[in-house]
């Protein structure tokens, strides 16, 4: 017998969300999870995302235990937009995928992540941090290859 589906929380809005404008960045219709890039070097990548639910309609509509979150799939599709700006090319291989759980938004319907990509030859450590209040705690992470180093891999 199948598992009974949970209710849904609270009705959608009837009327559009207003999307807030996003800050520019070195590769926004490229990368659109990057955000605001904080530092960029031939080694290393800073990235500076904020996901808000009023900016980013899709957070509405994702949540565990019923607190509103980034779906885990959008956590590693930006630790892969910024390795690809330290890499240069296209992330084509990941492994020692690592995961602390949910990323939920604060009370006020957002979060501010942290992404930082250091490269080492054709792979790059690729690291996802929240600040809540305290020191940035470690929440996604990845090693994370381009081109032809992957396909040996």
């Amino acid at each position: 017998m199948a598992e009974p589906r949970p209710a849904v929380a609270a009705a959608r809005p009837s009327a559009p969300v207003p999307r807030a404008a996003s800050p520019p960045t070195l590769a926004s219709a490229q990368h659109p999870l990057v955000g605001r890039i904080v530092e960029k070097t031939a080694a290393r990548v800073v990235v500076e995302r904020i996901f808000c639910a009023s900016a980013d309609p899709y957070l509405q509509d994702s949540r565990v235990g019923g607190r509103a979150c980034v779906p885990a799939a959008l956590a590693w599709e930006a630790l892969a937009e910024t390795a690809e700006l330290a890499l240069g090319e296209p992330v084509t291989g990941a492994g020692a995928l690592k995961s602390a759980g949910p990323l939920f938004l604060d009370r006020d319907g957002s979060l501010t992540v942290r992404l930082e990509a250091e490269r080492a030859g054709d792979r790059v450590h690729a690291t996802l941090y929240v600040h809540d209040g305290g020191a940035p705690r470690v929440r996604f992470g990845a090693e994370l290859t381009g081109g032809a180093a992957a396909a040996i891999a």
